[in-house]
């Protein structure tokens, strides 16, 4: 029997680790960051490649980027309230006999994930399935995910969770643990059975969301249930997510520099990210930075220091700041 995949693309945060760029009201997936098309558009034409039934579930500001976009349904989220939530919510519009792939709108893979997830769907009756990158550095910045028994020449039952863990720790995790890709596939009638076992509240508030925890799908299910394989990918993947990140994917000059804004003098200077858009920029004598100038705001900062910007956005809230957010 051919099963009937459907893709949801979770399009709500808006990218707290990429301001002052990624703002509210225009959030990170509506940005042109990657070449000449949005991060959602870069998604989807992917995904396309995958199935052509695609949803797309994000807030209020969902529609805002969706000019380019044709034959995509739409599912606003009644009020931010993190992954476990919002995918519960898609579920209602959904029958119990599809099949769903869950996509995060900023990741960049090759085709050869596609292929995976299409093997994956063999044990998505009885499985939920996740899909994890085989590391190639001790990255602090991603969740890891402990491989234990295999069951499978590409699938593995899940040990346990490891959430963005010390250097020490990921030097230790590379050989027997992947990163957590934040990618999912699973039967609905399979994932509703796991909310009923684990998260009970979630289901039961989905007509009053002020009632619903915020939380993720890996606190409220992934890291509960019995029923999650991983299974494994070694080709290129990358969660664009911060700009140390965005740094990565992007062409660097003879210097090792990303320069997107023309109006640049760079001086002796070497491996930084330097992304403005109107007033002119210059660096001399400087490496490992990242400089990102906005119409109200300038950021820089090491470039081993990128996650560290949703402290910024942390403090922003605290001073009442909204208008930087």
């Amino acid at each position: 029997m051919k099963k009937n995949l459907k893709a949801i693309i979770l399009a709500g945060g808006y990218g707290t680790r990429l301001w002052p760029v990624s703002r509210k009201k225009n959030p990170k997936q509506f940005l042109k960051i990657i070449g000449n098309k949005t991060l959602l558009k870069l998604t989807v034409d992917r995904i396309r490649k995958l199935t052509d039934k695609i949803i797309i579930l994000g807030s209020k500001f969902i529609y805002k980027g969706l000019e380019d976009l044709d034959n995509i349904s739409i599912i606003v989220e009644p009020k931010p309230k993190g992954t476990a939530a919002a995918i519960a919510y898609a579920c209602k519009f959904l029958s119990d006999e599809d099949y769903v792939a869950i996509f995060p709108c900023d990741h960049m893979v090759d085709e050869k994930f596609l292929d995976l997830v299409r093997y994956a769907l063999r044990f998505a009756d009885d499985y939920i399935c996740l899909f994890g990158i085989k590391p190639t550095y001790p990255e602090t910045g991603y969740g890891y995910i402990e491989l234990g028994e295999k069951i499978d020449e590409k699938a593995y039952k899940v040990k346990r969770f490891i959430e963005k863990p010390s250097y020490e720790v990921a030097k230790k995790l590379i050989n027997n643990a992947l990163w957590n890709s934040g990618i999912f596939l699973f039967k609905i009638s399979k994932i509703l059975e796991e909310y009923r076992r684990h998260a009970p509240e979630i289901l039961n508030n989905l007509n009053d969301f002020d009632k619903i925890p915020e939380t993720s799908i890996d606190y409220a299910i992934m890291e509960k249930t019995d029923k999650a394989i991983v299974l494994e990918f070694d080709g290129y993947w990358r969660d664009i997510g911060s700009w140390k990140s965005v740094y990565e994917v992007l062409e660097k000059d003879q210097y090792g520099n990303v320069v997107i804004n023309e109006k640049t003098i760079t001086i002796n200077t070497k491996n930084c990210l330097i992304y403005g858009y109107n007033r002119l920029i210059a660096t001399i004598g400087v490496e490992d930075l990242i400089i990102i100038d906005t119409e109200d705001a300038l950021l820089v900062m090491k470039r081993e220091d990128a996650e560290k910007v949703k402290d910024v956005v942390k403090i922003l809230r605290k001073k009442n700041m909204d208008y930087y957010l």
